[in-house]
């Protein structure tokens, strides 16, 4: 469905309709969201984020060795890696300033296998944010060896 009076975007599924003129979906009390730009989407579209609270037993890929989960992961709907005519602004929670961490990615949550997507990042201490065209799911990820 593409939004016209569709009942799904109503929020309270965790849905929300954007269109063209772009604008901010966040999932309340996660410190997730994404912004859209202008342009970046046809016509209206539903957006959904989803918090996954233990990737490492809901997820089947396995994180790479080195790593370990930072937090939880999340799943942006709908999944399609090329939704956006124009980058989109994700922004995941995170805590303390470091530049040790990984944003990875999965092309859906039955994928089997973890992309790094970003490395070595840096967390600015609420917020870790990186652009990308299209939608997955993604988990922050830190070296094993260390708090």
């Amino acid at each position: 469905s593409r939004c016209g009076g569709d009942e799904s975007c109503d929020g309270a599924s965790g849905w929300q309709c954007v269109g063209n003129t772009g604008g901010v979906v966040e999932l309340a009390g996660e410190g997730v969201s994404v912004r859209i730009p202008a342009g970046a989407l046809e016509g209206n579209t539903p957006i959904r984020i989803r918090a996954l609270d233990d990737p490492a037993q809901t997820l089947t890929a396995a994180l790479p060795a080195d790593r370990r989960y930072l937090g939880k992961a999340y799943v942006f709907e709908p999944h399609n890696p090329n939704l956006f005519r124009a980058e989109v602004n994700v922004c995941l929670p995170c805590q303390g300033a470091r530049a040790d961490l990984t944003v990875l990615r999965l092309d859906d949550p039955s994928d089997t296998s973890f992309e790094v997507y970003r490395d070595q990042v840096q967390c600015d201490g609420a917020q870790l944010c990186f652009s990308t065209s299209g939608f997955s799911v993604y988990a922050l990820a830190a070296p094993s060896s260390i708090d």
